[in-house]
């Protein structure tokens, strides 16, 4: 017998809920090591750079960490999307296929947004795909 959709709904969920829950359920001090020392001190490199060069510098140029921040976000969201795909452990894949995919649409059109801004308010869009690209 075939299952409704709220049963693939409850499922898909209930597979999300568990890959967030993973890392915190024990606390897993190796992922938050990797997660802070080499994504976001080592990958983050070239936002770093820009930090300090944005401080020594005279000119308003502080949209310029924005834009390092954009290319990190999509690095970051192109591993973890091909990451989710490659995980043998979802039986759902073909929801949260669709849900990354949207997901994807949102970070590519918040990357293309922090590009039209040359003022502080590239940060708005770079920070919220920051965000999304860090939390999956």
């Amino acid at each position: 017998m075939r299952e409704s959709n709220s049963d693939n709904i409850g499922h898909i969920g209930n597979e999300i809920k568990t890959l967030f829950q993973t890392p915190f359920k024990p606390f897993n001090f190796p992922f938050f090591a990797y997660l802070l020392g080499v994504i976001i001190l080592f990958g983050g490199a070239g936002i770093w750079v820009a930090i300090y060069e944005s401080y020594q510098s005279i000119a308003d140029d502080k949209h310029l960490i924005a834009y390092n921040m954009a290319t990190f976000f999509m690095a970051i969201w192109a591993s973890a999307y091909i990451d989710l795909d490659l995980l043998e452990s979802i039986q759902n894949k073909l929801s949260l296929k669709i849900i990354m995919t949207v997901l994807f649409l949102i970070i590519v059109s918040l990357f293309f947004l922090t590009f039209q801004f040359k003022s502080s308010l590239a940060f708005i869009p770079a920070t919220i795909g920051f965000l999304i690209s860090i939390i999956i």
